[in-house]
């Protein structure tokens, strides 16, 4: 794997425009250009903690600062001038100068630690997905969308309720459950065998409401995540042992960083 890289990110206080400092500073004429140099040396100081170091590629630290944020020479100098005086930048020497508010205001993420979130993202957008197809209840199911959980994709659904309800009318109740069973069951295989399983068991709301919520945990337990689904059952044979009365093992939060690893085709 490639280096792990940090990113950083200025925090911007609530109140910073109220800020007395901040407020003086805008209303010197030309105060707003001083106010964007002011955060761009902000964001050019966060990989240092807050820090400006003059590296004598110009002749002097604010030419150098010029230089490196595209503005000009004396806007910057009346920028620096000001919150010298006004403590919002404390001189160290002459090659070190700390910027006080931005230490109070830095984030940073490692590019793991992003993978990490970007990838509990994924997971949550594919629940939210399975909600919106099935929540449950027959009439919240949609028919027409076929999601494979364990692919990784960014989709875009749009439900259009009324041709939806229309569909859900000229069907008969077992119908519309096994659509709504099949939609998300990861294994697709057996689809006629579930049909008539639908159609010679006729499943209650309360018991399709069991096997739906059942099933949905079942989907996140540690048997039918690890290699890639290999241990996820037929569906009727789910279904013909009642297998939503079985004890679910989840997955371990510790498995994430093994999860990623898959993504990453360390494994």
């Amino acid at each position: 794997m490639s280096g792990n890289k940090k990113y950083y990110w200025l925090k911007l206080k609530e109140d910073f425009f109220r800020d007395k400092k901040i407020k003086k500073l805008r209303s010197i004429a030309g105060g707003d250009t001083y106010t964007i140099i002011y955060l761009k040396m902000q964001l050019l100081s966060l990989k240092n903690e807050g820090k400006l170091f003059f590296e004598n590629v110009e002749d002097s630290f604010i030419e150098e600062i010029a230089l490196e944020i595209d503005e000009k020479i004396e806007d910057v100098k009346v920028c620096v001038l000001y919150l010298i005086k006004t403590g919002l930048i404390e001189v160290i020497d002459e090659s070190e100068y700390v910027f006080k508010q931005t230490q109070e205001c830095i984030g940073s993420e490692t590019s793991s630690a992003e993978r990490v979130r970007r990838f509990r993202e994924r997971e949550n957008l594919k629940k939210e997905q399975q909600a919106l197809l099935c929540n449950t209840s027959v009439t919240n199911c949609n028919t027409e969308i076929d999601i494979d959980i364990e692919k990784e994709k960014d989709i875009d659904i749009e439900i259009d309720k009324n041709a939806f309800v229309q569909k859900q009318e000229q069907k008969q109740d077992w119908e519309a459950k096994f659509d709504c069973f099949w939609n998300i069951y990861p294994k697709k295989q057996n689809k006629k065998k579930v049909y008539l399983w639908f159609k010679n068991k006729k499943p209650n709301d309360v018991l399709f409401k069991t096997i739906m919520e059942k099933l949905k945990i079942f989907i996140d337990s540690a048997d039918w995540k690890k290699e890639n689904g290999k241990y996820v059952p037929m569906p009727t044979t789910w279904l013909n042992g009642e297998r939503w009365n079985d004890e679910i093992k989840k997955v371990s939060s510790n498995n994430i960083f093994y999860e990623i690893g898959k993504e990453e085709g360390l494994f």
